[in-house]
């Protein structure tokens, strides 16, 4: 089966003043987290138009289940409290019924 997940997240004040440098140290640490769990992100910026600061787009074929896991190890990325909530849409692909 083929998911896209879409997550969106709102930082903690904590992130938001640490400026890009501590974005671009953690954005490296999430994508190798990504390669190690064999899932594509395809797509990441900041939302407009919703509560959530930044979205994410993830192509992969593990359920669910096993995607809140891999939710969990970004939010732990440098210390975990970077991170004060995420919303996660899946969607399957009607090729993969």
């Amino acid at each position: 089966m083929k998911y896209l997940y879409l997550v969106r997240v709102k930082w903690t004040p904590k992130a938001m003043k640490e400026g890009m440098k501590f974005f671009n140290e953690w954005l490296k640490e999430h994508d190798n987290l990504c390669k190690a769990n064999k899932i594509n992100c395809i797509w990441s910026g900041v939302t407009y138009g919703t509560t959530e600061d930044m979205a994410f787009f993830y192509d992969t074929d593990i359920c669910l289940a096993e995607f809140h896991a891999f939710k969990e190890k970004i939010f732990a990325i440098m210390g975990g409290d970077n991170i004060d909530y995420g919303n996660t849409s899946s969607f399957l692909s009607l090729k993969a019924i």
